[in-house]
Protein backbone atom coordinates (compact mmCIF):
# COMPACT_ATOMS: atom_id res chain seq x y z
CA UNK A 1 0.00 0.00 0.00
CA UNK A 2 2.59 2.55 1.04
CA UNK A 3 4.67 1.72 -2.85
CA UNK A 4 1.49 2.38 -4.62
CA UNK A 5 0.84 5.82 -2.96
CA UNK A 6 5.00 6.46 -3.36
CA UNK A 7 4.68 5.71 -7.33
CA UNK A 8 1.51 7.63 -7.66
CA UNK A 9 3.07 10.52 -6.04
CA UNK A 10 6.36 10.47 -8.08
CA UNK A 11 3.78 9.88 -11.17
CA UNK A 12 1.73 13.45 -10.13
CA UNK A 13 4.95 15.25 -9.87
CA UNK A 14 6.10 14.23 -13.37
CA UNK A 15 2.22 15.23 -14.47
CA UNK A 16 2.43 18.20 -13.07
CA UNK A 17 5.93 19.34 -14.47
CA UNK A 18 5.17 18.24 -17.87
CA UNK A 19 1.23 20.58 -17.52
CA UNK A 20 3.76 23.14 -16.11
CA UNK A 21 5.88 23.08 -19.52
CA UNK A 22 2.98 22.67 -21.81
CA UNK A 23 1.18 25.78 -20.27
CA UNK A 24 4.22 27.63 -20.72
CA UNK A 25 5.04 26.89 -23.72
CA UNK A 26 1.49 27.61 -25.15
CA UNK A 27 1.83 31.25 -23.31
CA UNK A 28 4.75 31.53 -25.58
CA UNK A 29 3.36 30.31 -28.90
CA UNK A 30 0.27 32.28 -28.01
CA UNK A 31 2.69 35.43 -27.16
CA UNK A 32 5.55 34.83 -30.19
CA UNK A 33 4.17 32.32 -32.25
CA UNK A 34 5.71 29.24 -33.98
CA UNK A 35 9.66 29.14 -33.49
CA UNK A 36 11.93 26.19 -34.14
CA UNK A 37 14.31 25.13 -31.44
CA UNK A 38 18.02 23.97 -32.22
CA UNK A 39 21.75 23.62 -30.46
CA UNK A 40 22.92 26.96 -29.67
CA UNK A 41 26.63 26.55 -29.22
CA UNK A 42 28.96 29.15 -26.64
CA UNK A 43 32.18 29.64 -27.34
CA UNK A 44 32.88 31.63 -23.99
CA UNK A 45 32.11 28.63 -21.85
CA UNK A 46 32.26 25.89 -24.67
CA UNK A 47 28.75 24.74 -23.83
CA UNK A 48 26.23 24.27 -25.62
CA UNK A 49 22.22 24.41 -24.71
CA UNK A 50 18.48 24.51 -26.40
CA UNK A 51 16.97 27.20 -27.39
CA UNK A 52 14.52 29.09 -29.97
CA UNK A 53 16.47 29.97 -33.34
CA UNK A 54 16.14 32.69 -35.15
CA UNK A 55 14.34 32.24 -38.07
CA UNK A 56 17.63 32.70 -40.53
CA UNK A 57 20.23 30.71 -38.33
CA UNK A 58 20.29 26.62 -39.03
CA UNK A 59 21.33 25.95 -35.51
CA UNK A 60 24.56 24.10 -34.07
CA UNK A 61 25.66 21.04 -35.47
CA UNK A 62 27.54 19.56 -33.90
CA UNK A 63 28.74 16.88 -36.81
CA UNK A 64 30.09 20.04 -38.18
CA UNK A 65 32.61 21.14 -35.38
CA UNK A 66 36.05 21.37 -35.19
CA UNK A 67 38.12 21.43 -32.36
CA UNK A 68 40.91 22.51 -34.16
CA UNK A 69 39.37 25.52 -35.44
CA UNK A 70 38.30 27.03 -31.70
CA UNK A 71 41.90 25.77 -30.45
CA UNK A 72 43.30 28.44 -33.30
CA UNK A 73 40.89 31.08 -32.46
CA UNK A 74 41.24 31.17 -29.07
CA UNK A 75 45.42 31.40 -29.86
CA UNK A 76 44.90 34.00 -32.14
CA UNK A 77 42.83 35.87 -29.66
CA UNK A 78 45.64 35.59 -27.41
CA UNK A 79 48.23 36.59 -29.79
CA UNK A 80 46.09 39.90 -30.09
CA UNK A 81 46.47 40.84 -26.67
CA UNK A 82 49.22 43.26 -25.29
CA UNK A 83 52.01 41.52 -23.54
CA UNK A 84 52.59 43.29 -20.13
CA UNK A 85 56.42 44.52 -20.01
CA UNK A 86 58.68 44.58 -17.23
CA UNK A 87 58.24 48.13 -16.71
CA UNK A 88 55.28 49.29 -15.49
CA UNK A 89 55.63 52.51 -16.82
CA UNK A 90 55.35 51.26 -20.34
CA UNK A 91 52.09 49.50 -19.35
CA UNK A 92 50.34 52.95 -18.83
CA UNK A 93 48.17 54.54 -21.05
Amino acid sequence: MEARFFIFGLLGLFALVFIYSAWHEYKRFKRDGGSTYGLHYDEETNTTHVGALPDEDAGFDPEDFVPDELEQREAEADDARPTPSDDPEQDRP
